[in-house]
């Protein structure tokens, strides 16, 4: 036996853990198993996940790889060192009586085979480290067997390191394919958000042209004082109560406090209180949880939630009933809200701007409205001027809805008949604004076939069924101008989808 120097094995063991790819690893181990001791083959065999001996690579001393299908050695030693966690030492295969039977001892005429089970820091095998020869004159050795026992200890930390590495190494492809994965959705989301900034930056945009004071038309001194008590609210974030007949303009002239004030980027949120009854109400504007009562199937955001940051518009809040009231009370006072079926507050920060057609103080003396909560609301009070005690803005508002009533129609701008401005000039309007731009917008619709006839069919006197009557004839001809799209027909009259369908129940248009 040729001595080996300790510097060799120093030499070899370093070596081994620079391989860091099990590839150059395994063949490496086979190398310096043959060069250690001596041996004809070596073989190098990993148990799989199901733990068994599966993954082999295997060597001669002549330098040629032998792959699993050539392994001529012994199963039987391998097995039972797997088993037995132990290193076997079998100097003579032929007159050993557990061995001298195997097919592999007779066939390749084996003298000597030494396997060393390569075990994980756990006890858990890895694999064997095999190496067998079939010559008498260079048998292997005691001594082969030490430096054999050295050698797989630190192989098998070599393998588990190679391992971890190829492991990581795939993690971190994986990652880096994720990451490319993540960094093409980024861009494409980012695309994608920067178009919806645009929408949203052009919505916002036209939302502030269709909210600004040149919509709100009028010369007259009761407009001009409207005027300017918007331009000094404008700019805080005061509550605002807004009074007036229905059609003067209420919900207009809140759009341009939030739209042009300090809350324009956040929402602003809209709720007709007339159109809801107290429980429904309470979680419109409140929200619920998940069974709160019967048909509350998953959790709902309130308006005041929607509305956080921005601004929450209570229309006819004077229709609320006196147990929502002290509910909406208790959350301006608090800003708190309690969403229906919940336990836990949670804080709000929402202007509020309220309106109501109705006389606040009057319901606050026989009982209808609660004293504590007008205080609340009527922080700032506008009044819409009603459109018969601002005559001389009348021709102003007929120029400027002429323009966009024919615009949203796609029709080219006229002016209307001597007869019918006439008639307009002298009529009352009791639904003030927009009863007219309702009736200028039949105007446009049924064109010749339209008669100016509103003093005969709508006088004064019988003002709210009338509008009503013009409301639903205005909404037919919307419909059939609009090929029954209903939103479309909502845009032509100029309401929003909510506010059209509402009608639509309302007048029993099917």
């Amino acid at each position: 036996m040729r001595k080996i120097e300790k510097a060799e094995l120093i030499d070899a063991l370093s070596l081994l853990s620079s391989q860091l790819r099990l590839e150059r690893l395994l063949p490496a181990v086979l190398d310096v198993s043959l060069t250690l001791t001596g041996a004809d083959r070596a073989y190098l065999l990993l148990v799989d996940r199901q733990g068994k001996l599966a993954a082999t690579s295997g060597r001669n001393r002549e330098g040629t790889d032998l792959d699993e299908s050539a392994f001529q050695g012994s199963r039987t030693i391998l097995n039972k060192v797997l088993n037995e966690k132990h290193a076997r030492y079998i100097p003579r295969l032929g007159e050993n009586a557990e061995f001298a039977d195997a097919e592999s001892v007779r066939k390749m005429h084996l003298k000597s085979a030494i396997c060393i089970p390569l075990l994980r820091p756990s006890g858990a095998p890895l694999g064997v480290l095999y190496v067998d020869s079939a010559s008498m004159v260079d048998p292997l050795l005691e001594e082969h067997l030490q430096l054999m026992k050295a050698l797989a200890n630190h192989v098998a930390i070599t393998i588990e390191n190679a391992k971890l590495f190829e492991e990581i190494e795939r993690r971190g492809k994986e990652i880096e394919e994720l990451n490319r994965q993540l960094q093409e959705r980024v861009e494409v989301q980012a695309e994608s958000l920067a178009d919806m900034r645009m929408l949203l930056e052009e919505s916002q945009r036209e939302l502030r042209k269709a909210s600004g004071l040149e919509n709100m038309i009028g010369k007259s001194p009761s407009m001009q004082k409207v005027f300017k008590v918007l331009e000094k609210v404008v700019r805080t974030h005061a509550t605002v109560l807004i009074t007036g007949e229905s059609g003067t303009g209420k919900e207009q002239a809140a759009k341009y406090l939030h739209y042009y004030g300090p809350r324009s980027e956040k929402p602003m949120v809209s709720i007709n209180c007339s159109a809801f009854s107290d429980t429904l109400l309470e979680s419109e504007l409140f929200g619920h949880r998940k069974g709160a009562f019967t048909g509350a199937t998953e959790n709902k955001a309130g308006l005041f939630e929607l509305a956080n940051g921005g601004t929450l518009f209570l229309d006819e809040v004077a229709d609320m009933s006196q147990e929502m009231q002290k509910k909406l009370l208790r959350v301006l006072q608090d800003g708190e809200v309690r969403p229906v079926g919940s336990k836990e507050p949670f804080r709000v920060d929402v202007r509020i701007i309220a309106a109501t057609n109705k006389d606040l103080p009057a319901l606050i003396q026989n009982g209808n409205f609660r004293e504590d909560l007008y205080f609340r609301v009527n922080v700032i009070h506008i009044a819409m001027p009603p459109l018969r005690d601002r005559n001389e803005d009348i021709p102003l508002l007929i120029d400027h809805f002429s323009k966009t009533i024919a615009r949203d129609l796609q029709q080219p701008p006229r002016s209307i008949l001597p007869e019918v401005l006439r008639e307009f000039l002298t009529y009352d309007w009791p639904g003030n604004v927009r009863q007219l731009e309702n009736e200028l917008r039949r105007v446009f619709i049924l064109d010749t076939e339209y008669e100016p006839r509103l003093h005969e069919l709508y006088p004064a006197g019988e003002a709210d069924m009338k509008l009503s009557s013009i409301e639903r004839n205005a909404m037919l001809k919307a419909l059939e101008a609009a090929g029954g799209n209903k939103t479309r027909a909502a845009e032509i009259l100029g309401m929003s989808r909510s506010a059209f369908y509402d009608k639509l129940a309302k007048y029993k248009i099917s």
